[in-house]
């Protein structure tokens, strides 16, 4: 089994930006691009595309 903290790979974190991008395009909250990632910003445009 690959140890994922010793190689810093943390795909855990792509996943809940993403998900974080999701919610905040379905509650109608503004985009904070401030400190996100680009999963973030891909998350939210597919809430938007979700929500419509």
């Amino acid at each position: 089994m690959v140890d994922l903290t010793k190689n810093k790979i943390r795909p855990f974190f792509h996943i809940k930006n993403f998900k974080d991008g999701i919610a905040d395009a379905v509650l109608g909250r503004p985009m904070t691009q401030a400190g996100r990632s680009s999963e973030y910003v891909e998350g939210y445009e597919f809430g938007l595309t979700l929500f419509v």
